[in-house]
């Protein structure tokens, strides 16, 4: 594995990782504060909603499973 030389390329690559998991919880944290709110709009029971938000993780598996066939035939770099 390469790893970055200058201490400059290494702080912009923890400042990058910083601010992608800092929106990741912002995003997060906005989706819980509206979850009554989209219950209500769908109206949806309890358990109803909970098989969508059960649903959120196998849409997440299967993008992954998807990502990692994509790298596999066209390589990262055209993937990305």
């Amino acid at each position: 594995m390469l790893y970055p030389k200058s201490p400059f390329v290494l702080g912009r690559t923890k400042l990058a990782l910083l601010v992608i998991f800092a929106l990741l919880g912002a995003c997060q944290a906005s989706w819980v504060t509206v979850t009554p709110d989209v219950k209500n709009a769908l109206e949806l029971t309890t358990s109803g909603f909970g098989f969508v938000i059960l649903g959120l993780p196998g849409g997440s598996l299967c993008g992954l499973l998807a990502t990692g066939r994509l790298i596999a035939a066209r390589g990262a770099r055209r993937a990305v």
